[in-house]
């Protein structure tokens, strides 16, 4: 299982052992939570799809504008749907 970090606020995020490993860094958008809330029939949203359709990524780092509850419910269904875990600190 993979990590999916939730990053609520802009933070600079570097550490050594990063090097050769392979991020996934993207912005919750609309289409994200509404594919996740039933809103999108036809796709389960870009971020989702990015993850399903390619090889594991070792660290997924997600950031969001959105309220907390929100973007919270959307990276419950996103591990679910990917299995991905969540690494919470």
């Amino acid at each position: 299982m993979r990590e999916v970090i939730v990053f609520t606020s802009l933070e600079v995020v570097y550490h050594g052992w990063m090097v050769g490993k392979k991020w996934l860094i993207s912005w919750i958008g609309n289409a994200d939570h509404l594919a996740s809330e039933g809103g999108s029939a036809s796709s389960d949203g870009p971020i989702a799809t990015a993850l399903t359709n390619s090889p594991k990524f070792d660290r997924v780092c997600l950031l969001t504008n959105y309220a907390h509850e929100r973007s919270a419910a959307y990276c419950a269904w996103l591990e679910q749907r990917c299995s991905y875990t969540s690494a919470r600190n």
